[in-house]
């Protein structure tokens, strides 16, 4: 049951990240920043609770980490850009 809450945590964060990047706001960073913290805090009591594979595990939370920071990095320089644009 956890696992599912997990991986749709995790869904709904991929989601809300692209359209971040399509709609940003300066009030729309701090729900993406909060759901990647629940994403990773829920991934972290799986694998003390489970015993994954640990190594594997880690491997596929970097690669998710570094897709939603690129998602969010990339939402805040479109956002600063029709910023500059509006001045």
């Amino acid at each position: 049951m956890f696992v599912l809450i997990h991986v749709l945590i995790a869904i709904s964060t991929l989601v809300y990240t692209s359209y971040l990047y399509f709609y940003p706001a300066p009030n729309k960073f701090t729900p993406a920043y909060w759901m990647l913290g629940f994403t990773i805090a829920s991934g972290t009591l799986l694998i003390f609770t489970t015993g994954a594979n640990i190594l594997k595990t880690c491997l596929i939370g970097l690669a998710y980490i570094g897709a939603v920071c690129a998602v969010i990095i990339l939402a805040k320089h479109k956002l600063a850009s029709q910023q500059c644009r509006l001045d």
